[in-house]
């Protein structure tokens, strides 16, 4: 709620600017989702608008979690650097609060009735565990065929980019039957160049398709190598919008003739169509159509020379996986990439990081969900996979209250599989409080993966027993003891006859506890279990099968 004179609709303000050809941005500035409910802390700037106290920092967004309306620090507010104050006193960390709690309170504090007192609404609640990954910003130095170049804001015009690399779909490049005749070994060069992008760039699947026979013949006017006739051309023979040719000698005339072996060497890029996909949060548009086309002697020119001709097709062919240049003064490293606008590099980190961007790896693991349900003492983990790449197990790992995360189960995975994959676990020990849990996916080399976080809430409310499995088949019988104190418990084993045949004693802490008694040297039949605590006494049948 805001107080004083405004209306029932007003404006928050941020520091994006953008004037002509200025723009502003500035980091941890604050971004907000249609449809959500924040609570936020505001100053008025102006009779028409307001501002947040602190960029991002101490807003909240609405959650609910275990069936409790919850307000929880946005993830660009928890990303904010902190100081200790000139006093020395440390900033009081934001945590998670239950909704009405802290609204209740804070009305108290500004109405001066109270002093603040964090514990009156916080809770055990981890903020991170509330987001997923944020979605990333394009590398500051990468640049696209269409306008307006990263970074820009959300909502802009798309830029183009090649859609299902990450779902195995290949882009096949074709390259003309006559190859180059300035340079024999041309289609060599091409070949040498698809697998080489393939190998810097893990998230594109460029296939070598072969030879294409679009030539001289077919041109024209209005078309050309690039042009309607080539789209035309493709459609009609390759039977597919998903396609990159490269042509040589420059067959439509399109490109002035070099000069002492100076001029255009080359262009490369593609078409894109009007409808869109999401990658990143960002829309982009369909690509489709790629092409390269080399000058009438850049074969006769660079053939020969070093590796020049190489570089170019690198250079060339990138561009019709919808890169732009890289400016040489900007990025790491001083700037140098392949993607310069002026020749001669070989692939660099800069450009890796432009491409990696645009088409990221396929994880080697897609996980579909992943949950923890509470099960009277128990919480059920399920989690489900539509692919697998050299996954070999999972580790499910938990947290009690915040502390360390344990492994709790190791289950193997399904290795390479394109189908959908179903896992559970039930885990019998949770402890009192928040239980959090999350999935590390091991692949076969040791690399892995974390899944977002789960939690599930236990509290004690009074002692309970349970005891399992019953009939037991195995070694280990096993007790769950819940108590809300401290407590002394003793317990025993008891034949038919009355003979105590193992007994236990135990101080245990407030919380949850897994007991246990091996019945591996005794033989099926029947036996009781007593259980004393306090002044109550607990007795259970047990049969071994």
């Amino acid at each position: 709620k805001v107080s004083g004179d405004v209306s029932e609709y007003f404006a928050v303000q941020s520091l994006r600017l953008k004037t002509k050809d200025l723009e502003r941005r500035v980091d941890g500035d604050v971004s907000f989702e249609e449809g959500e409910i924040y609570l936020l802390f505001l100053h008025q700037s102006s009779i028409d608008y307001w501002q947040t106290k602190m960029l991002s920092y101490a807003i909240f967004i609405e959650k609910e979690q275990d069936n409790q309306q919850l307000l929880v620090p946005v993830l660009e507010g928890l990303n904010h650097f902190q100081y200790v104050r000139p006093d020395g006193q440390e900033v009081e960390p934001l945590r998670v609060f239950e909704k009405n709690a802290l609204c209740s309170h804070l009305k108290e504090v500004v109405a001066g009735g109270s002093l603040w007192q964090h514990e009156l609404a916080a809770t055990d609640y981890d903020g991170t565990a509330f987001h997923s990954i944020e979605f990333r910003s394009p590398p500051t130095h990468c640049r696209y065929l269409s306008d307006p170049e990263p970074p820009a804001p959300r909502g802009s015009p798309p830029w183009p980019r090649w859609q299902d690399f990450e779902n195995n779909i290949v882009l096949p490049v074709y390259y003309h039957e006559d190859g180059d005749v300035g340079c024999s070994s041309a289609l060599g060069k091409v070949q040498g160049s698809i697998a080489n992008l393939n190998a810097n760039y893990g998230g594109i699947n460029l296939s070598d398709a072969g030879t294409h026979s679009f030539a001289t013949s077919d041109c024209a006017a209005s078309g050309g190598a690039v042009g309607t006739e080539f789209t035309n051309w493709i459609v009609t023979n390759l039977g597919t919008t998903r396609a990159l040719l490269v042509q040589f000698n420059d067959p439509c005339n399109e490109i002035g003739d070099l000069n002492n072996c100076s001029g255009v060497l080359a262009f490369g890029g593609t078409y894109w169509f009007s409808s869109t996909h999401t990658h990143d949060g960002i829309q982009w548009n369909n690509a489709a159509y790629g092409f390269v086309v080399t000058n009438n002697d850049f074969g006769t020119c660079y053939c020969n020379v070093g590796s020049s001709y190489d570089i170019v097709m690198d250079h060339e062919l990138t561009h019709a996986l919808c890169a732009g240049h890289i400016d040489p003064l900007v990025g790491n490293g001083g700037g140098t990439a392949n993607m310069n606008p002026s020749c001669c590099n070989t692939i660099q980190p800069l450009d890796v990081q432009c491409l990696d961007y645009t088409y990221p790896l396929a994880l080697p693991v897609e996980l579909t969900h992943f949950t923890a349900e509470k099960e009277s003492f128990s919480v059920a983990l399920q989690w489900q996979t539509a692919s697998e790449i050299n996954n070999d197990y999972f580790l499910l790992e938990r947290s009690v209250a915040g502390g360390t995360f344990e492994v709790v189960a190791k289950i193997a995975g399904a290795g390479n599989s394109q189908t959908e994959q179903n896992y559970q676990y039930i885990d019998r020990e949770p402890g009192a409080g928040l239980n959090y849990y999350r999935l590390r996916q091991v692949d076969f080399d040791g690399g892995f993966e974390y899944s977002e976080v789960r939690s599930v809430r236990f509290e004690v409310q009074g002692e309970e027993i349970s005891v399992f499995p019953n009939p037991l088949e195995d070694t280990w019988l096993n007790i769950r003891f819940s108590s809300p104190t401290d407590r002394e418990v003793a317990m025993q084993l008891i034949d038919v006859n009355g003979v105590v045949l193992q007994q236990q004693e135990k101080m245990l802490e407030k919380g949850i506890h897994r007991l246990r008694f091996s019945l591996e040297n005794y033989p099926a039949g029947v036996y009781w279990l007593r259980f004393y605590y306090g002044s109550h006494v607990y007795v259970k049948r047990v049969v071994r099968m």
